[in-house]
C-alpha cells in the first residue's frame, strides 16, 4: 500500500511536470504568433512584388517593340 510520502512525493513531480508543460503551451503559443504575424508580412510583401511585377509587365508591353535606327 502506498504510504502518504509517497502519495506526496508523485503529486509534487505531478505539479513539477504541470508547469513544465504550461511553460511549454506558453512558450509554443508565442512562437506561433510571432511566426503568424512573419507569415502576414511576407504574404503582404509577395502580393506587393505580384502587383509590381505586373505593372512592370504592362510597363513593358506599352513600349514600342521596333528595332533602333542603326539595325
Amino acid at each position: 500500500m502506498i504510504n502518504q510520502s509517497e502519495i506526496e512525493e508523485r503529486f509534487e513531480r505531478l505539479e513539477i511536470k504541470l508547469v513544465y508543460m504550461e511553460d511549454i503551451l506558453l512558450r509554443l503559443q508565442e512562437e506561433t504568433l510571432s511566426q503568424n504575424q512573419d507569415f502576414d508580412r511576407l504574404k503582404g510583401e509577395h502580393e506587393a512584388v505580384k502587383e509590381r511585377l505586373r505593372q512592370l509587365s504592362r510597363d513593358f508591353e506599352a513600349v514600342p517593340q521596333t528595332k533602333p535606327p542603326h539595325y
